[in-house]
This record gives C-alpha cells, sequence and structure tokens, in this order.
C-alpha cells in the first residue's frame, strides 16, 4: 500500500480459543487479499492448520476493511458479514458486506466483492463486531438487534470521539442491565484522516 492510502479493519471470529487466535492472526495476514478479491481458499486452510475434513470445527472470521484514498474523498470496502456504516449530518448509511465468512466454511470460495465510496470529510465511519446487537436485556430481556443499533449510531455521531465512548457504553449497561455478556463487543469509530 501506497503513503497515499490507509486502511482500517476489524474482525471478529467464528470460533473461539486457540483456534480462534490463529483465524484472527490468519484474517490480518490475508486482509490485502481480500481487498483485491483474490483469497486463496487452500493457501487460507492451510494458514488455519485445517483439511476440510467433515468433522472438522468450521472456523471462519467475519471481517470488514476499509482502504482509504487520503489525497481524495474515497475509499474501497470489502465486508466478510460485517458492514460498514457512515454518519453523515445525522443520517446513517450502511455499505453491505458479502454473505459469507473468509474461511472454509459453510460457502465455497467466491470473490468478496468491493464498494467504491465517496464521502465527505465530517463523516464518521463505524465498523463492528456483532456482540453489540446480539446482546441480550432490556426489559423483556431479548437481543438490542440491528434496527436499535443504526438509531444509537445515528445518535452518537452528534458527539466528539470521547461523547460518542461515553454513549455508547452507557446504551451498551443500561440494556445489558444484569445479564451476561454473551459475545465480545467492537466498535471503532473514526474519521479518516485527508492530506
Amino acid at each position: 500500500m501506497g503513503e497515499d492510502y490507509s486502511a482500517e479493519n476489524t474482525g471478529t471470529l467464528t470460533s473461539e480459543g486457540e483456534t480462534g487466535l490463529r483465524d484472527y492472526m490468519a484474517s490480518l495476514r490475508y486482509a490485502g487479499m481480500i481487498q483485491r478479491s483474490m483469497l486463496p481458499l487452500p493457501a487460507l486452510m492451510s494458514a488455519l492448520h485445517q483439511k476440510g475434513s467433515p468433522g472438522e470445527a468450521p472456523d471462519a472470521i467475519d471481517m470488514s476493511l476499509c482502504i482509504f484514498n487520503q489525497g481524495s474523498y474515497e475509499l474501497q470496502f470489502s465486508g466478510a458479514n460485517r458492514p460498514l456504516f457512515i454518519v453523515s449530518a445525522g443520517e446513517l448509511r450502511e455499505i453491505k458486506a458479502d454473505k459469507m465468512p473468509i474461511g472454509p466454511a459453510p460457502l465455497m470460495e467466491e470473490p468478496f466483492s468491493n464498494s467504491i465510496v465517496r464521502f465527505d470529510e465530517n463523516d464518521m465511519f463505524y465498523l463492528f463486531s456483532d456482540g453489540f446487537p446480539d446482546q441480550f436485556g432490556g426489559p423483556d430481556n431479548k437481543k438490542f438487534k440491528y434496527n436499535q443499533f443504526r438509531n444509537m449510531l445515528s445518535e452518537a455521531g452528534k458527539y466528539e470521539a470521547a461523547g460518542q465512548k461515553q454513549f455508547i457504553g452507557q446504551v451498551f449497561e443500561e440494556w445489558k442491565g444484569p445479564t451476561q455478556q454473551v459475545d465480545d463487543v467492537t466498535i471503532f469509530g473514526f474519521k479518516p484522516r485527508i492530506l
């Protein structure tokens, strides 16, 4: 990647423990291949120490990747089950991800799509895991879900970074209440730097 580009990504594992750690490290190694839509399944399976056997754990990675052209207001986005949310002037727009993980399960190898997106300098970008929307809580002990998550991020976009962190943390804790946290929660909010 040249000097005029920067990249941001998040990944979440569909497995746990040592294999999960191996998955995440592989996701970082293969991020460039995802962006170029050239993910070689045999090489990834080898990195994950998988053979494609029927009884093998279907380890995979859900991931989103943004590459910013720092000389313009343009980015490239690829997502493996993880979309990109952009809040612009209080409105949230979603850049859809491909509905498949990185890894050999459950679909056969397909190229990942590459979306080119224009943005404004004050836009706020969010990459995230599924942990927050999947969290149980509230008065009926139900999942937070994506519609509520979208609304929350639209509201959070009105604050500066520190205020967003506080607002999102407060919403999560109030929703979760005494319910046990069910998954990892990652929300990565950022504004790209334009040269």
